[in-house]
């Protein structure tokens, strides 16, 4: 089931920022997720997933 909530945001003050997707991971965050799917014997092949809270932390 989904939620039909909507969000729009235009960036107050400071516009919206755009970031690069070709790489959206830093260096080490991506070394240490895959060290740990490795330790855990997941096997992950071409795969991407993306989690989204629906609210602001």
């Amino acid at each position: 089931m989904t939620n039909n909530d909507t969000y729009f945001f235009e960036g107050g003050s400071e516009g919206a920022k755009h970031v690069n997707m070709d790489d959206p991971y830093c260096a080490n965050l991506r070394k240490h997720y895959l060290k740990q799917q490795r330790d855990m014997m997941f096997s992950l092949k071409g795969m991407l997933f993306i989690s989204a809270p629906k609210d602001p932390f």
